[in-house]
């Protein structure tokens, strides 16, 4: 699978190949995020269809997720199943999934929040990066690779990790376009757990009665 691009399948394109990418030489996060499986595992329903979650390394924030992806109408099958490795990294309250970049040997990256039964996911602001690089306000380079910006970051300093953070420079993620998974099914319950909450459906409001 070209491994930039499993975050497109499972979040709905929150990184396009196409189009100008915010890299980074290491994953982005100050520390490994602390995974429980029984928030992280199972199956989670996305505009691109399902995604399998499966917790590989508690402690080290690894994930391997799992995707059906569409090979074409002419195919035989016309899905193949398809599956990357993920790094989940922590700085202060946010979370960043990191995976392997497909063109390059860095680490493409969204920010990610898991409410409940909800993983929600938005990508960097390339225009925002590259305006910080290009200031000297964040370590990296930009380069011009078949006419799309690569913005490359270098490791970051705990105070220029504040700094994208805080958003004291302005609106460095994509917060208008954010990309919602909803899990559909979580994972088998061990004898003796405690009953995980599925998905919270609320009942459609009743109509108001018509006047006579």
């Amino acid at each position: 699978m070209r491994h930039g691009n499993w975050m497109i399948v499972a979040m709905a394109a929150v990184v396009l190949p196409a189009c100008d990418r915010v890299e980074s030489t290491v994953p982005m996060g100050l520390e490994p995020a602390t995974l429980s499986p029984e928030d992280w595992d199972g199956l989670w329903l996305g505009d691109e269809g399902v995604v399998a979650i499966t917790v590989t390394d508690e402690i080290a924030g690894k994930l391997t997720v799992s995707v059906l992806e569409q090979t074409g109408r002419s195919a035989t099958p016309p899905h193949e199943l398809e599956t990357a490795e993920a790094t989940v990294r922590r700085s202060g309250d946010w979370l960043f999934a990191n995976f392997p970049s497909d063109e390059s040997p860095n680490w493409a990256w969204v920010r990610v929040k898991l409410e409940g039964d909800r993983l929600i996911g938005w990508g960097p602001s390339a225009a925002a990066f590259r305006s910080l690089v290009s200031r000297g306000l964040l370590p990296g380079r930009i380069d011009d690779v078949g006419g799309s910006m690569m913005i490359t970051l270098d490791p970051l300093t705990p105070a220029q990790d504040q700094m994208i953070r805080s958003g004291s420079e302005g609106v460095l993620m994509d917060w208008e376009s954010p990309v919602v998974l909803v899990r559909i099914r979580a994972p088998a319950r061990r004898p003796g757990a405690t009953p995980l909450p599925g998905p919270k459906l609320t009942s459609r409001p009743e109509r108001p009665p018509r006047s006579p």
